[in-house]
């Protein structure tokens, strides 16, 4: 980064260890303790909540991966049912009321404990 010094020109900094020289230099040692301390206190609790956030982003993800694997099944589930009723309904003259409702009704419990 660079950065204006009060008499007007500039520095460049790009690392820590330049800025504490240039904190040293204006403001002294004691300053330059304090202040690196403050700004490395805040690293550290950025960094520490970076990494809650990323172990959030995490967590959500393998949760919304599991809700997907586990809704892919029931469809897949649905689409069986499905195929079991064209194919019933395809093969047979007459069709049996209680098989059809039978299929209906278990398509239906998929769907609403699924969806």
């Amino acid at each position: 980064m660079i950065i204006q010094l009060k008499d007007g020109s500039y520095e460049r900094i790009e690392s820590i260890e330049q800025l504490k020289y240039l904190i040293k230099d204006s403001l002294g040692e004691y300053a330059t303790n304090i202040i690196v301390d403050k700004i490395e206190d805040e690293i550290s609790e950025l960094e520490e909540q970076a990494n809650y956030t990323q172990q959030k982003i995490h967590t959500d993800l393998d949760s919304y991966e599991c809700s997907l694997e586990s809704q892919k099944s029931a469809a897949d589930d649905m689409n069986d049912y499905i195929e079991q009723m064209i194919n019933y309904i395809g093969t047979n003259k007459r069709l049996n009321k209680s098989k059809l409702k039978e299929m209906l009704t278990d398509a239906h419990r998929v769907w609403q404990n699924n969806f």
